[in-house]
């Protein structure tokens, strides 16, 4: 599995775009207020979310300033017939300066027939990583450390784990993300570790029936 060495410096001065990580991957959201969260970015002081009806924001349900782990009420956002809803996300400066908005990321409203059981399933194989290399030696910029995989076609999102050991009995960072097939970690990783190990796997809707 992938493994980086570290080391530090300073920060690009780019306001880099924040990445879903809750509700994503289709999944559905078990209350009327689920919790909206994403990475954090250094320098940011608020961050603007966007709720809409599909991936192209044409029908915009929500367009608001939000907090990293802010429950939004949908009842009073989405219309009585949602089922999959998208959503995307970007940092703001103080002086009003914003990144690009986030990939959009999607998952099922609470009042949406279930397509299939719930909760996701994995596939045999997973993702080839591709960036950093598996053999990679030498040291990363642990200040924005980019992250990236193969894509699997049936993969609804994926789980992304970071430790300081090759057994991830205590991973630094275990997140899901929606499609997106790379995800940059912004001031997450220590320069005090001297190496890191990362892996990835994809999430697959259940379908009916399906064991």
């Amino acid at each position: 599995m992938p493994t980086l060495t570290s080391y530090q410096e300073s920060p690009s001065a780019t306001l880099p775009a924040p990445y879903p990580t809750q509700p994503v991957a289709g999944r559905p959201v078990d209350s009327a207020t689920p919790v909206f969260d994403w990475t954090p970015i250094p320098g940011a002081a608020r961050y603007q979310v966007q709720i809409a009806a599909t991936e192209a924001f044409e029908t915009i349900y929500y367009d608001e300033q939000a907090e990293r782990g802010d429950a939004i009420s949908l009842g009073s956002t989405l219309p009585s017939d949602a089922a999959t809803v998208y959503w995307r996300v970007r940092a703001e400066t103080e002086a009003g300066d914003g990144s690009v908005w986030s990939e959009p990321a999607h998952f099922a409203a609470s009042s949406a027939e279930p397509e299939g059981e719930e909760g996701t399933v994995r596939l045999d194989a997973p993702p080839t990583p591709i960036h950093p290399e598996t053999t990679q030696e030498a040291p990363v910029d642990v200040s924005a450390v980019p992250f990236s995989w193969e894509g699997v076609p049936e993969a609804s999102g994926y789980r992304f784990q970071v430790a300081s050991a090759e057994d991830f009995d205590d991973p630094i960072v275990d997140l899901t993300v929606d499609r997106t097939t790379s995800i940059t970690l912004h001031d997450v990783l220590s320069a005090e570790d001297r190496s890191f190990y990362w892996r990835v796997r994809p999430l697959v809707r259940a379908e009916s029936g399906s064991p």
